[in-house]
């Protein structure tokens, strides 16, 4: 999402992202912020300036092939037409790594700019280029820019909507669906690399275990180019089961550097213990494109084990924040409105309101999001959650467990607050901890530190010190309280604690869906409610 950035912000970061005194990996995360600025926050191309192109410009005067190649790749995705004359002087540079041209090349086909002169006479040139990465990108390039040419105005303006991920990608998918047909199209070397490419984007698309299987053959084709693109598509999946793949491609010491570097990064996104394992192998290796890869690759599996939000995220306090003040306010708002006078009302009307209400939100942010690409109209956006949700009812009926579980722990918590006081009750849930850690370790396979482990345990003698009541407190209840007021109470901690069990599984188990798939957070939102 680009956000708004005053001149002195992105000469800062533009300082930064050329310091070489500082780590790769925090460079990395510099350049992708700059990537999402916008200096005036402007998304009509007639008014984008040329600041942050020239921030991240200055990165090319860097003996980094990696962090130049990435530069090259972020002035491709930022849509600027002001990239252009960078990219051109850095595609036709001879002596520059031929991993940054071949980027360079494929930016100048994501600007999409197929009435630039300048551009097609580079391309055309260096499609002839005798290095076979920068010569094949050129091809596919041109392939790409005369697609968009050919291309009626309303059938582009569909197919680039109806896009599942937000990248531009090289070549515009196929719309073939069966996953047969498109790898039959993936392996034939007797097809174009574009028409190729447009094959394995299809298959991104579909993004089912069958389909990524089908996609980790292209490891087979005989252009490292097509291996490179292989690589970085399953970075994009982010599916476990691509890693015997990948780990076998990086392995390969006579393995084009550009094709394990794409490897070890992807590892990296997918972010699981065996991964860190494998790249940790890595990271003295005897190419530097490779151990620089490793190394970044292990920062993003610190951001995907992470709670961050996004990769170069700054407001993480702000977020923490917004929080607590949910987590709190909603307890307080649940319990008081539960204890008036009058006839309480029931907790399903309130769930199914609150689910409704969520729902809209959701739609509401699809729209935003959906608005990041190309102007949405309610149509558009109506056949997006159309294609989303009816149209994938495998996807749909993923999401009934964690439903079912989010509607038995709702009407549970309204139990709890019922017959426990809002102090007793936000101590106790916040067991679901303990349960989340539980079911992260067992389902996702992640690994808890011993410190980690003992700061649960005092969570969990905490909780017990918190709900069980002093000597002379314990005497007083048990003069004063009847057998039923004991029994309200025996319910309202079981309720709470039977709600624990149930967030941390639906929690883990959507966590897992969403790591599983391309679709936006704000989708699955939907499906779910």
């Amino acid at each position: 999402m680009s956000t708004i950035a005053d001149g002195k912000t992105i000469e800062k970061l533009s300082s930064m992202l050329i310091d070489t005194s500082l780590p790769l990996k925090l460079r990395f995360r510099i350049l992708f912020t700059l990537k999402n600025l916008d200096s005036q926050g402007q998304k009509n191309q007639l008014e984008k300036t040329s600041d942050v192109v020239e921030a991240i410009s200055r990165a090319f005067n860097d003996t980094s092939a990696l962090l130049k190649h990435e530069c090259a790749y972020c002035l491709g995705q930022m849509d600027n037409k002001n990239a252009i004359t960078k990219l051109i002087q850095v595609l036709n540079d001879s002596n520059e790594d031929a991993m940054v041209r071949h980027e360079a090349g494929e930016a100048l086909g994501a600007l999409g700019c197929f009435d630039n002169q300048d551009v097609i006479d580079a391309l055309t040139k260096q499609s002839q280029n005798p290095r076979a990465e920068i010569s094949e990108t050129c091809q596919i390039a041109l392939d790409r820019l005369a697609w968009l040419r050919n291309m009626a105005s309303n059938e582009l303006f569909s197919n680039s909507i109806e896009k599942t991920y937000l990248t531009i990608d090289p070549a515009p998918a196929l719309t073939l669906t069966t996953i047969d047909e498109l790898t039959k199209i993936l392996l034939d070397e007797n097809r174009s690399l574009f028409e190729r490419y447009r094959a394995l984007f299809a298959l991104r698309n579909i993004g089912s275990d069958e389909a990524v299987l089908a996609i980790c053959e292209g490891f087979q084709a005989s252009s490292a180019l097509f291996r490179h693109e292989i690589a970085f598509v399953l970075g994009q999946l982010q599916s476990i089961i691509s890693i015997p793949a990948l780990r076998q491609q990086l392995s390969i010491l006579s393995e084009n550097y550009m094709v394990r570097h794409e490897c070890a990064e992807t590892l990296g996104s997918i972010g699981t213990d065996e991964c860190r394992h494998i790249l940790e192998t890595y990271l003295n290796d005897k190419e530097r494109v490779v151990r620089e890869s490793c190394e970044v690759a292990l920062d993003i599996s610190d951001y995907v084990n992470s709670a961050d939000f996004q990769y170069c995220n700054g407001l993480k306090l702000v977020d923490l924040i917004a929080l607590i003040l949910q987590t709190t306010s909603i307890v307080l708002v649940l319990r008081y409105s539960r204890t008036r006078k009058a006839e309480p009302y029931i907790s399903s009307t309130a769930i199914v309101a609150s689910e409704f209400l969520k729902g809209l939100i959701c739609i509401i942010l699809v729209w935003f999001e959906t608005e990041l690409q190309l102007d949405c109209s309610l149509n558009r956006l109506i056949k997006k959650l159309h294609d989303e949700i009816y149209g994938k009812p495998h996807e749909t009926l993923k999401l009934t467990i964690p439903s079912g579980l989010y509607a038995i722990q709702n009407n549970l918590l309204f139990i709890a607050l019922s017959y426990l006081n809002a102090a007793t009750y936000q101590v106790t849930y916040q067991l679901k901890i303990l349960t989340t850690a539980l079911c992260c370790v067992f389902m996702l396979g992640k690994k808890i530190e011993k410190h980690q482990w003992i700061s649960l345990c005092m969570l969990a003698l905490g909780v017990a010190f918190v709900t069980w009541p002093s000597s002379d407190e314990g005497n007083k209840r048990l003069s004063t309280q009847t057998p039923k007021s004991w029994l309200q109470q025996f319910i309202g901690l079981g309720a709470v604690l039977m709600a624990t069990l149930t967030s941390g599984f639906a929690g883990v188990y959507f966590e897992k869906i969403l790591k599983t798939g391309p679709t936006s957070v704000w989708v699955r939102n939907i499906q779910l409610g």
